[in-house]
């Protein structure tokens, strides 16, 4: 009796479970596609400029022509001005101002939000320091400091080391000690701020005023190249004290105003590689909405027709405009489309690759203003960034497929036992590792961590060269590799301890087979569920033909069929001739009723590949099954057994 209450309970909650966890899957599947849709629109660099918030930034360089004509417009720090840039920082400065001026074409120019000032966050300290002035006129005040940030190690370094509280650089040491000390030059800056015009009264008292400022910060990572800005608005308190005598105006102190915001923009440099990256994104966006209205309906089962070639337009064509039914079919999520096809992986990963660098930039801007006050958009902002990257953990996973299969080449479909953990069993192992991309810009900065700035102040900068593969960007990308593919395969590794059992059926079954080992599939939640056969030996799987029609298109247009044979295909093929041999002749020497009961007997399909790639269907003989008699099965959606 306990056995028989308790039964039904567990049944239930198994089936709680997996409700549970489908529902779970598709709402993380829509907010994936929600991030895909705001980093696709808000992300934009193209679109963020052409809206234009961010030539607001460029007020207080709008009456000049040149960086040298600074130094006439505003009341610069002493020892602080245009002119005591080192040659690299003068140039970057007038690169910089030509380019906000001109509003050139080689450079985006946009507004990235505004973030709630604390003290962890004050930009204000710089302003003190002594500036001409006159009583009673109207002046604004301006610095410029250049500098040469010196890093040092590596994450691992810093993980396995102590070379974070050891022989640590100090400031006011020279190129040569930080050099003595293994740090190398990995980024040139120019901080310059700008003041609104104020009047300073004429009076030897202390004077408090709030004085709203301009801020552009560029900087670049190797000698010489193009430089992007951070660009900044926001207000000091100053601490000011004015001798008539001498017609100086010095400031005493310059602290944040409680309560204020920083209102924040970024230049980025429109490339080439830029242009190539929105083209790949673009394409990629809609070949793969295409594709998924493809897979909607029921798509005819290709066949073969060797008095036909197959051109390279009709197999592109196919990807997005293959041959239907008009019936439809529920093969594909689009989430799973997405993740699952080369052409969407392979082409939103290369544009991910190409714009990480201003990807990382941008997030480790915003992350530095809105980690101490957090706000909603920014936050989304950011995580659609980081999703970025999901991509590339399916790229990681499909490029290793691929190259295995050439590497080291199998004999027959399920021979190669490395090529199961380049899968993931479902959805929730992929987002798993799309956990720890979330966290790549902090790694960026943990890499970065043991550094020292180098201010003109100590030395002249000129003859310290920043090399490309040291910059601070560069530098990590190694750090960031190995970081992506340790996050993928300890995910792997996970699935497969966890999903032993799922992984050893996996092998049993033709079209899971085609999944797992012979094609770049790396995802198996569109599978349907396996189950035992009541000959305690095959393992079979039940599908309708309009999805396996689908599926079978998807397999030859949107992922790397390997066209590995089955094993043992032909022995198989030739015992099953002589059961049926057999048992043909003892149907003929039987009762009539029995001979029915054979015929009615459950057929058994097969799908395999053959060397060109094609995936074909076998009957319960071995036998293909041609595209004429399979459409009959299609057009009544017949249940169909894979073993």
């Amino acid at each position: 009796m306990r056995s028989e209450s308790t039964e039904p309970l567990r049944v239930r909650l198994v089936r709680a479970s997996d409700t549970l966890h489908w529902y779970a899957t598709r709402l993380f599947g829509s907010l994936v596609v929600l991030l895909l849709t705001v980093d696709a629109v808000v992300n934009n660099w193209s679109l963020n400029n052409f809206l234009g918030g961010g030539f607001f930034f460029l007020t207080p360089v709008g009456g000049i022509g040149a960086a040298y004509e600074l130094d006439t417009e505003y009341s610069f720090g002493h020892g602080r001005a245009i002119a005591n840039l080192s040659d690299v920082g003068y140039w970057m400065t007038n690169v910089s101002v030509s380019h906000l001026v001109t509003k050139s074409k080689h450079m985006y120019t946009f507004t990235a939000g505004e973030f709630a000032l604390t003290p962890s966050t004050d930009l204000c300290p710089i302003f003190q320091g002594t500036y001409s002035a006159l009583a009673g006129s109207s002046i604004r005040l301006a610095l410029a400091d250049d500098a040469i940030s010196f890093y040092r190690g590596h994450a691992m370094d810093h993980f396995f080391t102590n070379d974070q509280t050891v022989n640590l650089a100090t400031r006011g040491m020279s190129s040569a000690d930080l050099f003595s000390l293994g740090y190398v030059p990995g980024r040139t800056s120019v901080d310059k701020r700008f003041t609104t015009p104020f009047t300073v009264a004429n009076t030897s008292q202390l004077q408090h005023l709030v004085v709203p400022y301009f801020r552009i910060y560029t900087y670049n990572f190797c000698t010489g190249c193009t430089p992007i800005t951070e660009l900044g608005f926001s207000r000091c308190n100053l601490t000011l004290a004015y001798s008539d005598a001498n017609q100086t105006l010095r400031v005493d102190s310059s602290a944040f105003v409680p309560g204020s915001t920083y209102k924040l923009g970024v230049t980025m440099a429109n490339s080439v590689v830029g242009v190539v990256s929105l083209v790949a994104k673009l394409a990629a966006i809609m070949l793969g909405i295409a594709g998924f209205f493809a897979s909607r309906r029921t798509v005819q089962w290709f066949e073969v027709d060797p008095s036909t070639p197959d051109s390279v337009i009709a197999k592109v064509l196919r990807t997005v405009a293959p041959k239907y039914f008009p019936f439809p079919s529920h093969a594909l999520s689009y989430d799973m489309f997405c993740y699952n096809s080369d052409v969407f992986v392979f082409l939103y990963a290369f544009s991910v690759l190409l714009d990480l660098q201003n990807c990382l930039l941008y997030v480790g801007r915003i992350n530095v203003y809105n980690a101490h006050v957090p706000q909603a958009l920014p936050l989304l902002t950011t995580l659609s960034l980081s999703c970025r990257l999901l991509w590339v953990n399916c790229a990681i996973l499909k490029v290793c497929k691929i190259l295995w299969n050439l590497v080291v080449h199998a004999e027959y479909n399920g021979q190669s036992n490395v090529m199961t953990f380049f899968n993931f069993s479902s959805v929730t192992y992929l987002y798993l590792s799309a956990v720890l991309l979330f966290f790549i810009p902090a790694f960026v900065e943990y890499d970065n961590s043991v550094a020292m700035d180098l201010p003109k102040s100590v030395e002249s900068l000129d003859g310290l060269r920043v090399e490309v593969v040291h910059g601070s960007y560069m530098r990590v990308a190694v750090s960031i590799l190995y970081l992506l593919l340790l996050n993928v395969f300890a995910v792997t590794v996970i699935d497969h301890a966890i999903n032993y059992k799922y992984w050893s059926t996996l092998r049993n079954n033709s079209l899971t087979r085609q999944t797992v080992y012979n094609s770049s599939s790396i995802l198996c939640d569109y599978l349907p569920p396996l189950e035992n056969h009541k000959d305690g030996v095959t393992t079979t799987t039940s599908i309708r033909a309009r999805r396996l029609s689908t599926l079978q298109w998807f397999f030859m247009s949107h992922l790397t069929c390997f066209g590995l044979p089955a094993k043992d295909l032909y022995v198989k093929k030739k015992k099953t001739m002589l059961v049926k041999t057999a048992r043909n002749l003892m149907a003929q020497s039987a009762e009539p009723t029995t001979a029915i009961e054979e015929e009615a007997a459950e057929e058994l399909f097969t799908i395999v590949q053959d060397g060109d790639r094609v995936i074909h269907l076998l009957d319960g003989s071995f036998a293909g099954v041609g595209s004429a008699a399979f459409n009959t099965r299609v057009l009544r959606n017949a249940p169909m057994t894979i073993r």
